[in-house]
This record gives structure tokens, sequence and C-alpha cells, in this order.
């Protein structure tokens, strides 16, 4: 059976050619799609490490010194700072106030890369002040967080997530652990392990895990980055008025400074709308290709049935049945649509093998396969349905008439 449709579409090459370039490339925008789909419903689903809810974003910059993600404060500045922070605590209804380099749902971000034991290892970075646990209810799992006595120590206390932990010292446990050996050109000290809290997604809720470490801020001591994110963890049930409170108290206290000052709700929507605006639009633009490969193929079968009604009717009259010439078409189609997923296979498989989807996973990218193979099945097998149905009804003597 296999043999003799091999054989009609050899007869048809230049029509079947056709079919198969269009299910390989329809066959490839679905991995695609469904790959990165199944990649944020699974990030959806994971621990996010921190509450946002009840948190209010601050960004704070000085107009006469703009500064820029990494660069180091000066006395004037940290002198502000530590003002804002005991200002913005004493206000009734703040629960929390803490200052970190990076905010959450932030574009972009800080990242190292270190070796330890001759192995190279990349990380996240944020330097934050003690209040940042309280202000975004970060998880400690193990050892303790910072306090002000910290900024003493001879060496970086330092506090890793899971994710980091697991990669740097597997098994075993990194309290105490030097994770940052000394760097004298940078000012770098030491930096040693005080705690490990759970994996921490900085990026928000649809973005993919990863390592992240936190850094003490030590005013005064390299290296001192100038901390323009400020969060206040307000009293649950608390009005927007507070919020019009905390903006007054910022201004007042550093009337030389700009604040934008926003629900972390607002910038998490933010970042949901980023995320999510450009997949439905890869959606859609996938749902309205395979509409019209659907379509192409729904016609290619019936050109195909209208020029084959002599010999779908010869085959009636040496006794075949419907049912035998439905099932002969619809193979005909999946055996095309094998062709095709074969050569989309070819060349996606290779991608493992280059690393290029590392950062997915192996069973998101697995998913994905399965779920661009599935789809295109589906879809080659209703648009030959109907041209297979009428050509189960033709009569044996249309062929016998024409003969």
């Amino acid at each position: 059976m296999i043999r003799h449709l091999v054989k009609l579409i050899w007869n048809r090459k230049r029509a079947s050619a056709l079919v198969v370039v269009e299910i390989f490339a329809s066959f490839l925008v679905l991995v695609a799609v469904a790959t990165l789909a199944l990649y944020v419903a699974t990030n959806r689903n994971r621990p996010l490490g921190f509450r946002w809810d009840g948190v209010l974003s601050v960004l704070a910059v000085h107009p006469g010194q703009p500064r820029q993600l990494g660069e180091e404060t000066t006395a004037a500045e940290e002198e502000t700072a530590e003002r804002l922070y005991r200002e913005i605590a004493a206000l009734p209804g703040v629960v929390a106030v803490g200052a970190a380099e990076v905010a959450p749902y932030q574009i972009g971000g800080s990242q190292n890369n270190f070796g330890l034991h001759g192995r190279k290892i990349e990380s996240d970075v944020n330097d934050v002040t003690p209040g940042i646990r309280d202000a975004l209810r970060l998880d400690l799992v193990a050892g303790r967080w910072f306090t002000a006595a910290d900024r003493d120590l001879p060496y970086s206390p330092l506090v890793i997530n899971q994710a980091l932990a697991r990669e740097a010292f597997g098994a075993g446990s990194p309290l105490g652990q030097v994770l940052l050996t000394p760097d004298p050109e940078d000012h770098q000290p030491e930096g040693r392990v005080v705690g490990v809290i759970s994996d921490f997604r900085i990026r928000g809720e649809l973005s993919g895990p990863g390592n992240y470490l936190f850094r003490l801020h030590r005013p005064g001591q390299p290296p001192a980055r100038f901390l323009s994110c400020l969060f206040v963890r307000l009293r649950p049930g608390a009005s927007a008025e507070l919020e019009r409170v905390v903006a007054e108290r910022l201004r007042a206290v550093a009337p030389g400074w700009n604040f934008t000052v926003t629900p972390l709700s607002r910038e998490r929507a933010g970042a949901f709308r980023r995320v999510l605006a450009p997949l439905a639009a890869a959606v859609l633009v996938a749902f309205f290709l395979l509409a019209m490969v659907g379509l192409g193929l729904l016609g290619v079968l019936w050109q195909n049935l209208l020029r084959r009604t002599k010999e779908i009717g010869l085959r009636r009259a040496a006794g075949a049945t419907r049912a035998s010439i439905h099932r002969q078409l619809v193979m005909e189609q999946l055996l095309l649509t094998t062709l095709g997923v074969l050569c989309g296979l070819v060349l996606v498989l290779q991608l493992p093998l280059f690393g290029v989807t590392g950062w997915l996973g192996p069973g998101v990218f697995a998913g994905g396969v399965v779920v661009a193979l599935a789809a295109i099945y589906l879809l080659a097998t209703l648009s030959a349905l109907y041209p297979s149905l009428l050509a189960g009804r033709v009569e044996p003597a249309l062929a016998l008439r024409d003969e």
C-alpha cells in the first residue's frame, strides 16, 4: 500500500513538492510558537521568590548627577538616601523600606561572570540594603539575611538563590563558602555566602529561572553602587492616600531629586504586556498561516480529485469500496505531511546540538515539538476529510462512460 502511494505521489511530484514545502514551513512556525507558549506557561506556575502586592516602587534620580546602573555613589547621595529610608519607614502604615540597584520587572539588569574551581558561572547580581528582604518578602531557606553590622565585615556578605547554590556547590552547604574571589583592579573584596533564598526571578512570573546573587550595599566600601530603586511595603488595605503621602515625604526630604512612585503591581502588569503582546501576535500569525495552509491543502486535494475522476471511477468499477477510496486519499495526505515533517525535524533537532535551546529546558523543547506534530497532523487530516469523502462518492459509471 505504501509503495503504491509513493508511486502516486511521485507521478504528481510537482504538486506534491509544493505541499511538502508548505508543511515544512508550517511545522517550523508551529514548533517556535508552541515552544515559546509552553515556556511562558511553565514559568507562570513556578515560584516567584518575592511578593509584589502592597509594594510601592520608587525610582530616584539626582538631576544634577544622573546615575547609570552600576555607577558608584557619592557620600552626599548616601547621606540623602539614609534620610529617605528613615523618613519613609517612620510613616504610619509603612511596614518596611528597602533599596536595590535593580528593580523587579525591570528590563535589563546587572550580570556577573565569575570562575569557581575552574568552572565559569553566570549570575544576575543586585546590590541591596538589609530592608529589601521585608519589603519584598524574600523567602530565606538557609543561613541568615544581611544586617547593618555586616557593613563592617572584612569580606562582602552574599545571599544567593537555590539555583546558584546548586550550580556552584552541588549538594554541599554553600554557607560560609567563598563565591567571589578578590579583584584588586575593581576593588572587589572577597565574597562569602551567608544565606540562601528560594529560587528568585526578578524579571517576573513569565521569565525563566536562573542564578541570582544579592550583595550587601556597604556605603564607603567598594563596590558602593548607586541604588536608584526604593521599595516601600504598605500595610494591607492601605489607601491611595498613603501612596501620595509617601511621594510628598520623598520630595520633602530630597527636594533636588526626582522621584517616580509606581505600585509594583503596575510594573508587573507592564511586564506581562511586554511578554504576552508579542507572543499573542505570534500565535495570531501562526493561526492565519495554518488557516492558509489548510485552505491550500484543501484546494490541492480538490484539484487532484477533479483530475483523478477517471482513476477513482476505475477503482470503484474494479470493486474498491468508498471506504478504501476515502482511506487512500487521507493516507496520501498524511504521507506528504510526514515528508514535510521529517524535513522539519532534521532541522529542528539540530538546535539542541548547538546549544540554541538550552535556556528552554529539554522538557519544554520536547513538548513544543510534540504539540507542533499533533497540530500539523490534525490540520492535514481535517483538510483531507471532505475531498476524500467526495472521492468515495464517485460512481463507476463515470469511468465506464469515459472509456
